[in-house]
């Protein structure tokens, strides 16, 4: 997990390595869970954002894309 939220290298490569290489792979976490851990680890570089947030943002006049 620490590899994931703070290694080296970009996170998406980090993410992918997590859910697709032997040395890497967590069993039974998915890319998703993943991401949402980064996200909150991070959230100064990466915001959350999931439908609730987009829905939120969209409440406060943000043009956001929700469902997509």
């Amino acid at each position: 997990m620490n590899y994931v939220v703070w290694g080296n290298g970009s996170v998406s490569a980090r993410l992918w390595n997590a859910i697709r290489s032997d040395d890497w792979a967590i069993p039974h976490v998915s890319l998703s869970s993943l991401g949402e851990i980064v996200v909150w680890a991070r959230p100064d570089e990466f915001p959350p954002r999931n439908m609730q947030t987009s829905k939120g943002l969209r409440a406060l006049g943000y043009n956001v894309r929700i469902g997509v």
